[in-house]
This record gives C-alpha cells, sequence and structure tokens, in this order.
C-alpha cells in the first residue's frame, strides 16, 4: 500500500495533513490560547508526579506512566477531532490517578491489594468504594472541609461518564458540525476545555 493509501484510509490528512483541513491545525490556529490550559494540565500532572519520592514499586510512581499516557491521549484525540474518545481517555486518566492514591495505602507485601490488582486477582474498587476509602483519610477530609473536593471528583466524573456511555448523543452533540471524517468541532472542543476548568 502507498503512503497517500493510507493517508484516505486512515483519515490522516483530515487529523493533521492537509492545512485547510486538518483539524490539528485549526485548533492552533483559532484555539491557540485555549491550548495553554491543556498544556498546564499536562506540566501540573509532570510536576506533582516526578517530584514524588517514592520507592519504585510505589503505586503512584509506577501509575503514572500509564495515567500520563492516557493524558496525552486524550489531547492528542481531541487535536485530531476525535472528540468523545478523547472523554474516555480523560476518565481513564482520572481513574487510574486516583486508583494510584488508594492502592498506595494497600501496597506493600506480595499479597498486597495493590500486586493482585496488578495480576489480575482482585478487581478496582468501584466509584462509590474507592472514593469512601479516600475519603476516610484525614488529609482528604480535611481538603474536602476546604474546597468540597468530593462533590468536585464526583461531578468530574459523571460528566466524564456520560462521554464513555455515549449518554446524552443529542445534549452534547459532539457530531454536529461533522461529517464521516474527522472535523474540527468548536463546541466539542469548548465542552472538553469545560471539563478541565470545572475540575479546578
Amino acid at each position: 500500500m502507498k503512503f497517500d493509501e493510507f493517508i484516505f484510509a486512515f483519515d490522516v490528512g483530515f487529523s493533521d495533513i492537509w492545512t485547510d483541513e486538518s483539524v490539528r491545525h485549526i485548533t492552533f490556529e483559532k484555539r491557540n490560547e485555549d491550548l495553554y490550559l491543556l498544556k498546564n494540565v499536562i506540566n501540573a500532572d509532570s510536576i506533582i508526579n516526578s517530584f514524588l519520592s517514592f520507592e519504585i514499586e510505589h503505586p503512584q510512581r509506577e501509575l503514572w506512566l500509564e495515567s500520563q499516557t492516557d493524558l496525552m491521549s486524550s489531547i492528542y484525540l481531541v487535536l485530531g477531532g476525535y472528540y468523545r474518545q478523547a472523554f474516555v481517555c480523560l476518565r481513564t486518566w482520572f481513574e487510574i490517578t486516583l486508583l494510584a492514591v488508594y492502592y498506595s495505602k494497600y501496597y506493600k507485601g506480595t499479597g498486597s491489594r495493590y500486586n493482585q490488582w496488578k495480576k489480575g486477582i482482585r478487581h478496582s474498587p468501584n466509584w462509590k468504594h474507592l472514593l469512601d476509602s479516600l475519603f476516610s483519610r484525614i488529609q482528604f477530609q480535611s481538603v474536602n472541609v476546604n474546597i468540597g473536593l468530593r462533590s468536585k471528583l464526583e461531578r468530574f466524573y459523571t460528566e466524564l461518564s456520560a462521554f464513555v456511555h455515549n449518554r446524552g448523543m443529542l445534549k452534547y452533540d459532539l457530531q454536529r458540525g461533522r461529517d464521516n471524517v474527522p472535523r474540527f468541532v468548536n463546541h466539542a472542543f469548548d465542552l472538553y476545555l469545560s471539563c478541565y476548568r470545572h475540575s479546578i
């Protein structure tokens, strides 16, 4: 197969190559200032996780590679015009980040919950159990009192879950303004940014 055939088969031209129709090019041109918010999120995620002085086997150190990949994938997808899929990756980033915090209490020993989870022996805690466990800790309780962290996390997760399950197709209308190839969709990009703004 020639390179040109790949461009058409994978819609690469509409996501990346053709300047007049490239979602990535149009997004950088029209929404340049807004991209600083995404850059700041990446920087904050990197700073928080790279300066943690945990031992090698600590869940936060190990799972950051997974969560960072999901965050970058989410942004890469939104820049390519795959908006719903960007929300899906954003939710997995969020879940893995919280799981790393959760398992930091249960990771020591070969039979630990964390090691069982990594081997596929133990299921991930469900959302309610995960939150209840996190907010049973003193440090989370004090942050919750100060900034209402639990309700922010719940709202963020609920918003992202709607996209994972494609709930509210008419409400969010991510395909409006798009045909059968990736296109820059202004209101979909706005919705993606609003998820970050509401979570802060």
